[in-house]
């Protein structure tokens, strides 16, 4: 099984204060989803492979809640996981990468769920033993959140707060994020915030 879910929360970064996103960018408050299934290059055993998923996104206030819906398959018809977090959002400024761009801090310091959708993943995570991802042992279905206790198998420490350099843009009804490293490599430093753009995010409420 290959851990996709590690590279997108393995960095520990001190939170910084945040301020309201709707202070900096009241555009981005709003559900956005994705319209089709979506493709990410993510570091795997054997290099770089594909990471398929829908987003499912509600920004409000300073609060980002997210849902991303992870596949197997190009068709997102194979599911594998679901990821739930909620963190903040601090809004740093303007950027150059667009008109309108703003650069942006991820902080997810307030909750990480998982939801194993094959016996395969479950098995992954429950790899380190009972407590060490979750305070239960994972079956399909099952959803726990494992901010606090961390999760071995994917590299996240008890009670971890990470951070991602962001890179965000509000444009005709759709909210676009960074481009992920052709590398699969995360953006866990202030030096590899996104200079170019992902596919956008549409808004449905």
């Amino acid at each position: 099984m290959k851990k996709s879910f590690a590279l997108s929360f393995i960095a520990i970064v001190p939170m910084m204060g945040a301020a309201n996103a709707a202070d900096g960018m009241p555009e981005l408050e709003g559900h956005w989803k994705s319209l089709a299934c979506e493709l990410r290059p993510q570091q795997g055993q054997k290099g770089v492979e594909a990471w398929y998923l829908q987003r499912d996104i509600v920004v409000k206030g300073n609060t980002i809640d997210a849902r991303f819906k992870n596949f197997a398959d190009p068709s997102c018809t194979v599911p594998l996981y679901d990821l739930h977090f909620v963190g903040t959002v601090k809004v740093n400024g303007d950027s150059k990468v667009a008109p309108g761009a703003k650069s942006a801090d991820i902080v997810v310091d307030k909750l990480v769920e998982l939801t194993p959708k094959v016996e395969g993943f479950a098995g992954f995570l429950n790899s380190a033993g009972k407590g060490s991802c979750g305070a239960d042992l994972f079956k399909v279905g099952s959803t726990q959140n494992v901010r606090e206790t961390g999760c071995k198998p994917i590299g996240l420490p008890p009670n971890a707060v990470t951070t991602e350099f962001e890179t965000l843009v509000v444009h005709n009804d759709g909210l676009f994020f960074g481009a992920r490293p052709l590398d699969g490599s995360m953006l866990l430093k202030p030096e590899n915030r996104p200079t170019a753009l992902q596919v956008p995010l549409f808004k449905v409420e």
